[in-house]
């Protein structure tokens, strides 16, 4: 006999499991395609529904195969909520995000019914809202692949954080956030891709900003910043366990800043005694000694990215509070420009889905400014409203949409996004 009050709810677990009652099951709404109605889909519709299934819905698929909905049933709903999407979009405004609450809403709303199917499924309410809301994000995205964006506003998580952040993509749709907290210790953040997590405290000292990036095809995060004795040190996060701090010398008088370039090599920055930048690299299988890079003192730490394979930027603030560049070019550093626009803080830089350049930091009324090299030229500094106490980070995630972080009034995290 089969006891329904002892089956376990929520995602399967070692064996597999049906749908859950608490009582015998009644009968489920069938799936009616004719529940939905169209105006005017033609073939761009069934294109795009191509492109997501081809690319995209399985994984949609996956996270609900979670909770033993049939692949027919999911992939069903989501081409629903594609042709949804499509007919009532256009009269919609504001980020793909808020587009996607709003479309969410209104799709829940109209087609309870059909929605219902899923109830016996006891799917959590926010995780079941997310998955939805990516597949219309998914769906703008590949309607509108170069759509101006425009930014979200400001959110906040609480925290105690006594320095700058820095965020890395760790999978789909999941960031990692670092910071330094209270007593000099390494905390971070998670994204899981519905919901923020709490925070994780680490062991040892820090007395800077930390500096992340993934290597191995985003399966191994690293982990740099300035230790107590003003020298390097280095942590990994690998096969599920944290490496204890590795000290790389050096004399730091800065946040330290990374970078990869070919040959999966990492490239790590920071200034030194000297206010000049100096470089520290590891190729694969040792790190280098350090080196010195650009001729010039800087008044910040640096910012680092590397466009086509081995061409290192490098971004730092400059003796008269202007925003500074410098390049490699794979034999040689070039010689510090200045890029017109005055800072407050140490720069972060980031590279685009289109290989476009952009640096942030603070501006003079403690708001964030960016400048955007777009293959040509550099455009003119533009500003983003809001108060940060912080230098801010940057990096992407779903879709290729920026994400900005930075410390608040308050000490705590504070983060949005381009989308």
């Amino acid at each position: 006999m089969v006891h329904y009050s002892k089956l376990p709810y929520g995602p399967k677990q070692q064996v597999f499991q049906q749908a859950h009652f608490y009582s015998p099951p009644k009968p489920r709404p069938h799936m009616n395609e004719q529940q939905f109605t169209y105006n005017h889909l033609g073939r761009e519709s069934d294109e795009l529904i191509w492109k997501l299934r081809k690319k995209e819905l399985n994984y949609f698929m996956n996270q609900l195969l979670q909770y033993n909905v049939s692949p027919t049933i999911s992939q069903s709903l989501f081409i629903q909520t594609v042709r949804y999407t499509l007919e009532n979009e256009e009269d919609l405004s504001g980020t793909s995000g808020e587009k996607a609450q709003i479309l969410y809403t209104k799709i829940k709303e109209e087609y309870r019914q059909l929605f219902s199917i899923l109830n016996p499924y006891r799917i959590p309410k926010k995780n079941l809202e997310q998955i939805f809301k990516d597949v219309i994000i998914k769906t703008l995205r590949i309607r509108y692949p170069s759509v101006d964006k425009v930014w979200s506003k400001w959110n906040e998580i609480e925290g105690t954080l006594s320095s700058g952040l820095s965020g890395v993509n760790v999978g789909h749709n999941k960031l990692t956030v670092f910071a330094r907290g209270r007593n000099k210790r390494l905390v971070s953040l998670d994204w899981d891709g519905i919901s923020w997590l709490d925070w994780k405290k680490y062991s040892g000292t820090i007395t800077s900003s930390p500096a992340a990036i993934t290597s191995n095809n985003g399966s191994r995060i690293h982990v740099f910043a300035r230790g107590e004795s003003s020298q390097l040190v280095h942590r990994w996060f690998e096969n599920g366990k944290w490496s204890k701090w590795e000290d790389l010398g050096g004399q730091l008088t800065s946040s330290p800043a990374v970078t990869k370039s070919s040959g999966n090599c990492i490239d790590v920055f920071a200034r030194d005694t000297n206010k000049q930048i100096q470089h520290i690299q590891w190729n694969g299988k040792e790190w280098s000694r350090w080196n010195p890079t650009v001729i010039g003192q800087v008044t910040s730490a640096p910012a680092a990215v590397t466009l086509d394979g081995d061409k290192i930027h490098l971004f730092a603030r400059g003796v008269n509070r202007e925003l500074k560049h410098a390049f490699w070019n794979g034999d040689c550093w070039s010689e510090w420009e200045g890029l017109g626009s005055v800072i407050l803080s140490s720069p972060s830089a980031m590279i685009s889905s289109e290989s476009h350049i952009y640096v942030f930091a603070k501006g003079s009324e403690n708001q964030m400014v960016y400048k955007k090299w777009d293959t040509n030229d550099w455009t003119d500094g533009e500003v983003i409203e809001g108060e940060i106490t912080s230098e801010p980070t940057c990096t992407l995630c779903q879709e290729n949409q920026i994400y900005l972080f930075a410390k608040g009034k308050n000490n705590q995290l504070l983060y949005k996004y381009l989308g």
